[in-house]
């Protein structure tokens, strides 16, 4: 953890760590200075090109959202309209990965060829958190009575978890963990949804994420901690002491995000078909941000 000294200390405990893939798809935003910290999880077509460096569509629109953020942090409006520059900000990555679809001749008209990202940041400054987020990125807020607060909404489970669910009904294929084609076609059907109503956000270059993406700013008033993560961190509820999300952040908390993200990758190599723990894939990318405030 790396103390920076302003009004309050804060410490930054920040982790990346590729999962099954052969490519991290997440990505770690973090400028202490300027108080900006981010997450980034990357989101593939249903094909997944690889750029002349190998590079995964995911992998790529990771990298492309997290660019103008070196920029963001030096913006003369970065005090005085902190959210504006979150919101602009994200929409100039949003644009960007429009221009490099259009480059690579991807069909834009329909929505599972395009690829993109989901995103969760947050801009502190002496007395608020302000915050974007899209898709299933989420953070958290901690407060001094041991409260937890749940900052962001995930609008992607409600969708994932019709495909996982027909998925389990086929005992076969679910006990070997092999993707059945109805499961996939379902999958490709959730991308259809994206940046619509009902639907999710997604910064996939379609510039309707403007109205569905979400945003706001909270008080740091009696505020201990701050967690971001991509969908790959989450709640391991085997253990007795994490049979709640709230039990699970508060674990979080006093363990780190790396001793947490260790302990997970652990479990999820035991349980390798995903049997015990429903989800798509063995271990996911996971990229994490726990932030501790300590007033001075």
């Amino acid at each position: 953890m790396k103390p920076v000294s302003f009004s309050y200390q804060l410490l930054i405990d920040a982790v990346t760590r590729k999962g099954q893939g052969t490519r991290n798809e997440d990505r770690l935003v973090v400028f202490p200075e300027e108080r900006l910290f981010g997450v980034i999880d990357g989101v593939s077509g249903i094909q997944v090109p690889l750029d002349d460096e190998g590079r995964t569509a995911g992998e790529l629109a990771a990298r492309t959202v997290a660019q103008p953020w070196a920029s963001a942090v030096t913006d003369p409006d970065r005090s005085s309209r902190p959210l504006d520059l979150l919101v602009r900000t994200s929409l100039q990555a949003n644009e960007r990965l429009n221009g490099i679809m259009l480059e690579q001749g991807i069909d834009l008209s329909r929505k599972e060829r395009r690829f993109g990202a989901v995103h969760a940041f947050v801009l502190l400054d002496e007395t608020h958190a302000h915050w974007v987020q899209t898709g299933d990125c989420m953070i958290y807020a901690v407060y001094e009575t041991g409260q937890i607060r749940t900052i962001t909404h995930d609008r992607v489970e409600y969708y994932d978890s019709h495909a996982l669910e027909t998925w389990q009904q086929n005992d076969e294929a679910w006990l070997k963990h092999e993707r059945p084609d109805e499961v996939q076609a379902m999958l490709a059907n959730n991308r259809t949804h994206a940046n619509s109503n009902p639907g999710y956000s997604v910064l996939n270059g379609d510039p309707a994420v403007e109205w569905h993406m979400e945003y706001g700013s909270i008080a740091l008033q009696g505020m201990t901690h701050l967690l971001l993560v991509t969908d790959g961190l989450y709640p391991w509820h085997l253990d007795d002491r994490q049979r709640t999300t709230e039990a699970w952040i508060q674990y979080v908390v006093h363990t780190g995000i790396g001793q947490s993200l260790a302990v997970l990758e652990a479990n999820e190599r035991q349980d390798e078909h995903c049997n015990q723990i429903p989800r798509f894939k063995m271990s996911d990318d996971k990229t994490g941000i726990l932030l501790t405030l300590a007033q001075t």
